[in-house]
């Protein structure tokens, strides 16, 4: 899928980055994170607009909000429709079309000139998110940080679960959509192109410290990813250093583990849940 996306926007004059643990992953290991399990790709606003308005294909779908009648992630996803994916955290598990095997495609937008515009519209995006992740998340217990040293924070997992039900129980009945909607209405009003500093607003899984200049994506370079070469931001290093620090040094092996617990299935004539 990532080859063929990555054909694509260069067919189309589209810009892409390899982003999050897939950058990380073609830098620090020339391809997948051994315990990596997801793909992620970054595209500056106006090139995600192009991208799902342009993409047909037989095989892989473009599912954003507004292609796909019953989405309801923040960011896009291409997927494979000859797949199955099954996720007891999420609800409605069994819509064949959102239930895909996929790589996460990002948007990147503008940020304010102000910081304290900064401030306010990375709270609120953030709050946001985790209204629409009680939306659409079914109630069972989390392992977020499974894959972090807990140190002195052993408590936080328990916490989290405790939050989450909470949020769940006051917002799970709420339309996801609509905070999907409310979300890109708020963070799409700054152009990636003409702005100091940009930020992966709707995802937003590291908060501030998705906070980037601008000038660390341009020029853009090739990096090598599993024997092929796909773009990548031209200081990926400062981007890198700011998510995840010493970002060379491999995590104790207790800590390498994947961060999703779905399973996957090929389709066939009796592929459903029931049947796998």
């Amino acid at each position: 899928m990532l080859i063929e996306f990555a054909k694509f926007c260069d067919k189309n004059s589209l810009t892409y980055y390899l982003g999050g643990g897939t950058l990380l992953g073609a830098v620090r290991h020339k391809g997948f994170i051994p315990w990596d399990d997801d793909i992620d790709i970054m595209m500056p606003r106006k090139d995600f607009n192009k991208a799902i308005l342009l993409y047909k294909n037989e095989i892989y779908r473009l599912n954003y909000i507004t292609n796909t009648k019953a989405w309801c992630e923040q960011i896009a996803k291409l997927c494979d429709i000859r797949t199955y994916v099954y996720d007891d955290s999420f609800k409605n598990t069994e819509i064949d079309e959102i239930n895909c095997l996929g790589i996460d495609i990002c948007p990147i937008d503008g940020l304010p000139d102000e910081i304290w515009k900064q401030k306010v519209l990375f709270l609120v995006s953030r709050m946001i998110i985790a209204i629409h992740s009680a939306s659409v998340l079914s109630f069972k217990t989390t392992k977020r940080f499974a894959d972090k040293p807990a140190g002195i924070f052993h408590w936080k997992k328990s916490l989290r679960n405790i939050v989450k039900y909470v949020m769940i129980f006051l917002f799970g009945r709420t339309d996801p959509q609509y905070w999907v909607k409310l979300l890109n209405r708020l963070v799409t009003k700054e152009d990636f192109y003409n702005h100091e500093y940009v930020a992966a607003l709707v995802s937003c899984v590291h908060g501030s410290k998705e906070k980037m200049p601008s000038r660390i994506y341009e020029p853009k370079i090739k990096l090598e990813f599993e024997e092929y070469k796909f773009w990548a931001p031209a200081d990926y290093d400062y981007y890198l250093k700011r998510l995840y620090g010493k970002y060379m040094e491999l995590p104790a092996p207790e800590h390498r583990v994947a961060h999703h617990g779905y399973k996957v299935y090929i389709k066939n004539n009796i592929w459903r849940k029931t049947n796998a």
